[in-house]
Parts: C-alpha cells; structure tokens; sequence
C-alpha cells in the first residue's frame, strides 16, 4: 500500500503556478451534460500547460482523479498568504474545472469571460486512504495470515465434501471408487431404500 507522503510527492506535480484561469458560467461535458453555476458563482477553467497533461494511466493522473475533491487557489505574485478552497467540478486531460463560491468571486474580482493569473494547489482527500488502514486494523488473526502468509505458518488445507445418493446401482459403486481416488475430496453416502 502507497504511503501518504507518496501521495503527497505525487501531488506537487500537480501544483500549478501562473496558470491562466477563465470563469465561466456554465460547463459541460458529453458524459453528463451541462453545469450551471449558482447565484453569484462561476466556474473556473485551468488549462495545464503542453508539459504538463494529464494522463489517465499515470500515477499523478490516477491520484487526480480518484482521491481530489477541492484545491486552493491565490492570486499568483499576491503579497497576502489568503487562499480560497474551490471544489474540483470536472478534470480532463487537458484541464480542470473548478467551482468558485461567490465569496471567491468578490474577493478576486472576477465576472464571466474574465481571466486571471493565479496558484492552484490540489488537496489531497484522505477518506479513501483512512477506510483503507481503517480496514487492515479490523482484521483478525486468521484473516492477516491468509493476507500476508509466511513460510513458517502452518498451510490451511482445503477439504471438500462430496454428497452423493445411492440408489444400490452398479454405477453408483462406480461412482464412489472414482471420487476415492482424488486425494482432498471425501464422499458421505446416504442409502435410500424405495419401498414397493
């Protein structure tokens, strides 16, 4: 299993300075159509540079799509240390869509069709990762030697149970030799006698 600092190695690849981010008021995809931003909200489209792609089979790729809900945003070369938390909307390869809160709006000055220069930096959800450990300390005994054996614990042998009716055919005597012979598999015999 991946560590957190892995995952945070891998995120500060996707930490984009003086990107250029354009608001809009709507967004769509073919996938699940249209989008349109709430009442003094906009959506802020941030388009990765030539180098820097997304690719869907990479590990920063993969780690964007599956584990990021929110980045923050700053205006890049701002003096003031103030981010504003935005929900990731949609990310394709070439770019990702962000939700602006109203306040985000004012507080950056920006209307439909406006573009300006800022910081993103993606953050990581850890739920994921939590029910992941979540789940290894719940189990038992059995269940980590089974998970992650070693050569000293003792192999649990598999024994199948074969149930077989007998009609007092020639075929079933047959039948039971044949079974007798694969090693693992027993035979339990139940008698049915039919009564005339």
């Amino acid at each position: 299993m991946k560590t957190k600092k892995h995952f945070f190695l891998l995120l500060l690849s996707f930490v984009l300075q003086n990107v250029q981010l354009e608001c809009q008021q709507s967004i769509s995809n073919e996938w699940s159509g249209a989008f349109y931003a709430g009442t003094g909200e906009l959506f802020g489209i941030v388009k990765f540079q030539d180098n820097e792609s997304l690719q869907p089979d990479d590990a920063a790729g993969r780690l964007l799509t599956r584990n990021v809900n929110s980045a923050w945003i700053k205006m890049a070369g701002s003096s003031s240390q103030k981010v504003y938390e935005t929900l990731v909307q949609k990310i394709e390869n070439d770019c990702v869509a962000l939700k602006l809160s109203p306040q985000t709006c004012l507080d950056l000055k920006v209307s439909e069709g406006v573009q300006v220069v800022v910081d993103v930096q993606f953050q990581l959800n850890r739920k994921p990762l939590c029910d992941r450990h979540a789940a290894i300390d719940r189990l038992g005994p059995l269940q980590l030697r089974l998970l992650f054996p070693t050569p000293s614990a003792p192999q649990i042998r598999m024994e199948v149970y074969v149930f077989i009716e007998i009609f007092m055919t020639l075929d079933s005597a047959t039948t039971l030799r044949t079974i007798s012979r694969f090693p693992g598999y027993y035979a339990c015999c139940c008698a049915v006698i039919a009564k005339n």
